[in-house]
């Protein structure tokens, strides 16, 4: 009979670790199976139970056969490399060639076999010694373990590190491979450490080997969790609902029908009830979610083609403009030359189409530079040429232009200078003009009678622009759309104007 001191120190390694590692694998497998690391992080776990459960058998008293049997069956855990292989392999989401499965099985195939044959002493014995302690021998071949154990550690770290360098891996994607790779080489190492333990008097720091499982797994759930590997939300809450549950029926069957039996049963009976309540609504939390997700992915591209589509929209405005802006010039020139008497002199009536073309040439000419003005605004190559200039002159030029249309309209057009100085400003002479323009070309449009003040006055480094006209007014709730694309307030409806509402906008 083989013996070892059993203390509690093994209980509250071992016990826990195998609990917790069948019933994880087994709560990722009905969470999604089909999963490749799903399935690859639950056979870690199976084979890690088994291999514990192996272990702490061995510190119970049985006879020197079965310990022998269990520790041909300790080299089981050799399966857990594989697994980490394809576990590296559907995380990085590299394919898995017939020639690679074969290379991946092929080194644990010995190790496994070879403890059921005659020449397993090639591996380990077992030996009885006097004090009726079995103790495990290492043999000549046994290092092999660690060669082997270094050999899938590099190839799982050669995966990750493959993956890292693909170019346009994302800083996610990268810090991932970071928690992935320090749980995996932290794992190897301690198993590496505690196994060389089989060597030496230290045998009963194999005490601690599942404690090195939990910082494994702990890493691994933490890299699921935060980046979504997937859903370990329902998977945490069904373990930990079913522990309770395990817990308290334990608890149920110890106090048998003692006096405290009826309120753990109760506990429990409600436990299982709020469980599945809270399982399910959790569930279906997450479905929203995902489906949440997928639309919000659905919008993105859209939003992507909406871009595209309005950049080329763009693009095909500006070179529309342009082909535009040389024939409305073209117009306006000749028109131009007509009324100036350079192609012969014209009847009043002619005259007057005449001018009627130049003017319709000319406000035609203003819509093609807005919209020109809109097309550069909205693709980022709206450029600017700032100097010194006098803002009185540009305000009394616009006003010059503006003028013929205001005295048509029998209308006022009236200049206050507040104060006695009005400084030079550095800014972009032509744009500012246009702006001015365009202030003053709405204020004439939209006023039948009274007319229009124009005010300059100087703050103390700022100098303010003041355009104020008798007309229609605008309403309060539409002052936020005033400068807003192809966008007119309510009243406008009632008179009669030009333009396509992009004067404000481009101003």
């Amino acid at each position: 009979m083989c013996s070892s001191e059993m203390s509690l120190l093994v209980f509250l390694t071992y016990l826990p670790s195998i609990a917790a590692g069948i019933f994880f694998s087994f709560f990722l497998l009905m969470e999604n199976r089909k999963n490749g690391i799903v399935v690859s992080i639950a056979s870690m776990l199976i084979v890690f139970s088994f291999w514990a459960t192996i272990n702490f058998l061995t510190w119970l008293p049985v006879s020197f056969n079965q310990y022998v049997w269990l520790q041909k069956f300790s080299m089981f855990f050799v399966l857990i490399f594989p697994f980490f292989i394809y576990f590296a392999y559907y995380l990085t989401g590299f394919k898995i060639s017939r020639a690679v499965h074969w290379i991946i099985h092929l080194p644990i195939f010995p190790i496994i076999i070879l403890p059921f044959t005659k020449w397993s002493y090639l591996l380990y014995t077992v030996v009885f010694e006097e004090n009726k302690i079995c103790r495990f021998v290492a043999g000549p071949l046994y290092s092999s373990l660690l060669l082997l154990n270094i050999f899938y550690l590099i190839w799982v770290i050669y995966i990750l590190i493959k993956r890292y360098r693909v170019p346009g891996t994302s800083k996610v994607t990268k810090h991932k491979m970071h928690f992935v790779m320090l749980a995996v080489l932290f794992f190897f190492l301690w198993v590496d450490a505690f196994e060389e333990t089989r060597h030496f008097s230290v045998y009963y720091l194999r005490a601690f080997v599942p404690v090195g499982m939990f910082f494994f797994i702990g890493i691994l759930l933490y890299t699921i969790s935060k980046y979504h590997l997937f859903n370990i939300k329902l998977v945490a809450v069904k373990f930990l609902v079913i522990m309770i549950w395990f817990l308290l029926a334990i608890q149920l069957s110890i106090k048998k029908m003692g006096a405290g039996s009826g309120h753990v049963g109760v506990t429990l009976a409600l436990s299982i009830i709020f469980g599945f309540i809270l399982i399910r609504s959790i569930t279906i939390d997450i479905i929203r979610k995902n489906q949440l997700e997928k639309i919000a992915k659905k919008l993105t591209v859209i939003n992507l083609k909406l871009r595209k589509i309005d950049k080329d929209k763009s693009d095909f405005i500006a070179i529309a403009s342009h082909r535009l802006r040389t024939p409305v010039t073209s117009i306006k020139g000749y028109a131009s030359l007509m009324l100036e008497g350079l192609y012969g002199q014209f009847t009043p009536k002619q005259t007057e189409v005449i001018k009627k073309i130049f003017v319709l040439g000319e406000r035609l000419a203003w819509i093609i530079e807005d919209i020109l003005d809109v097309s550069h605004i909205e693709t980022g190559r709206m450029k600017f040429n700032f100097s010194k200039c006098q803002i009185e002159e540009i305000v009394k030029n616009a006003m010059e232009t503006i003028a013929p249309r205001a005295k048509k309209k029998n209308l006022y057009l009236k200049y206050y200078k507040l104060s006695s100085v009005i400084p030079e400003l550095l800014i972009d002479g032509p744009k500012i003009q246009e702006v001015v323009s365009n202030f003053l070309d709405n204020a004439v449009k939209y006023t039948e009678t009274g007319g229009i003040s124009v005010s300059l006055e100087n703050l103390g480094g700022i100098v303010r622009l003041t355009v104020a006209d008798t007309g229609i007014g605008i309403d309060s709730k539409e002052i936020p759309y005033l400068f807003t694309r192809f966008s007119r307030g309510q009243n406008t409806s009632t008179v009669v104007h030009e333009g396509v509402g992009l004067g404000l906008y481009v101003s």
